[in-house]
């Protein structure tokens, strides 16, 4: 009887190890390779935007000679008030 209980324990032992190891997960795991590389595949890569040269920046000189002949003393108010205008519909975009 003695045989029998302790082949019994045994068994029980052996069967417990045997099954009661880790789960199997049905999911991989979250890591840090399968997050960067789930960003990648959600958010396309953004083109980067080129700085504009010397000569694509417009300069006050640049404008200097059409504002000596286009802007009087009568009427230097509303030209003052359309530069402002532009700038501002400029900065909204």
């Amino acid at each position: 009887m003695t045989s029998l209980l302790r082949w019994s324990l045994v068994g029980a032992l052996l069967f417990g190890l045997a099954c009661g190891g880790e789960e199997e997960a049905s999911e991989p795991e979250d890591t840090v390779e399968n997050a960067e590389a789930e960003a990648e595949e959600e958010e396309p890569a953004e083109e980067p935007v080129a700085e504009p040269t010397a000569e694509e920046v417009p300069i006050p000189e640049d404008f200097e000679e059409e504002a000596e002949e286009s802007i009087t003393a009568e009427n230097y108010g509303d030209a003052l008030d359309a530069i402002e205008a532009e700038l501002e519909d400029a900065a909204e975009e």
